[in-house]
């Protein structure tokens, strides 16, 4: 019975926005108008927008057995931007590694820089800083929110002390 009303509640835009409305009031949760997000692997379509901490939020990153969700500060991407930050120099082994073993059809060296283009473009400009998240119901009890895409951006600004990140619940991905 609960597994079928939380899939009633995801389907049906207008369980989801009064659902919302009630669990999510502290987050400033919003019904908006379709956005669509091009994540570089699909198009993610959001409906909704959330204010939230950046504690709440957990970052999917690849695992030797598929995927996994861990908070942000675990994630080689949060470790390479936090070091380049505190230092002002650049240990990418972690994370390099990371994308040599399970992104490898891009090239890592270009990632990396692009990784240090945003930091430095964020760093200056905090505007639009917005991840994409995964619409769920455990959502509602748990008050955690999983990263679809956007975790450089999350990891960025966690090393930047920002405590709360304007994040799209994704509806749908077009691939």
């Amino acid at each position: 019975m609960k597994n079928r009303l939380n899939k009633q509640i995801l389907r049906f835009n207008i369980l989801y926005f009064f659902f919302g409305k009630f669990y999510f009031s502290k987050y400033s949760f919003l019904k908006t108008k379709t956005k669509h997000i091009n994540a570089g692997w699909g198009t993610l379509i959001s409906n909704y927008k959330l204010r939230i901490p950046l504690d709440n939020l957990l970052g999917l990153i690849h695992a030797n057995k598929g995927y996994i969700y861990t908070p942000i500060e675990n994630t080689p991407h949060y470790k390479l931007i936090l070091n380049y930050y505190e230092n002002n120099q650049i240990t990418p082994s972690e994370y390099l590694s990371y994308i040599k073993t399970y992104e490898k059809s891009l090239d890592a060296d270009k990632k990396l820089t692009e990784f240090i283009n945003l930091f430095n473009e964020i760093k200056k400009n905090q505007n639009n800083l917005v991840v994409a998240i995964k619409k769920e119901a455990t959502s509602f009890k748990r008050k955690q929110f999983k990263i679809l895409d956007g975790l450089h951006r999350a990891s960025i600004a966690k090393v930047l002390s920002i405590n709360e990140i304007d994040c799209y619940v994704v509806d749908k991905i077009n691939q």
